[in-house]
């Protein structure tokens, strides 16, 4: 089966195209997105990724180096920052086995630039606390 079509997400502090925004998202006690991506570690990375997006002020694109960099400053072990998000990883839970995100979450340029998509910001909103107006 072919993963469904997505839609990069590459914005700027000046230039925005999602309605949903990465402060839109509140952690309390450090909570994870409970059930959205159906893994606690998965949604772990996701959280930290919007943290990440949080501190930036957009949806923008990076470069592994500079996740990394966020990761070693909050003390998180930078090889994981994109498990269960990008490509097939092993789930040790249950039976185990492996298993392949639902969605395409994350993408990379030809320039060595990631991107999250819209299928990732869906999949985030499920069911997470906004802000209060």
């Amino acid at each position: 089966m072919a993963p469904a079509p997505f839609k990069p997400i590459i914005e700027s502090a000046s230039m925005t195209m999602c309605p949903v925004r990465p402060d839109d998202f509140v952690f309390i006690h450090g909570n994870v997105l409970g059930g959205t991506f159906g893994k606690t570690e998965v949604e772990t990375t996701a959280r930290r990724l919007i943290e990440f997006f949080q501190l930036r002020c957009c949806w923008c694109e990076f470069t592994i180096d500079e996740l990394g960099r966020f990761y070693k400053l909050k003390g998180w072990d930078p090889n994981a920052m994109f498990f269960g998000l990008m490509g097939a990883w092993y789930d040790d839970g249950g039976m185990g086995g492996w298993a392949l995100p639902q969605h395409t979450y994350l993408c990379v340029d030809g320039h060595g630039k990631y991107c999250i998509t819209d299928k990732f910001i869906d999949q985030c909103a499920r069911n997470i606390k906004k802000k209060a107006a």
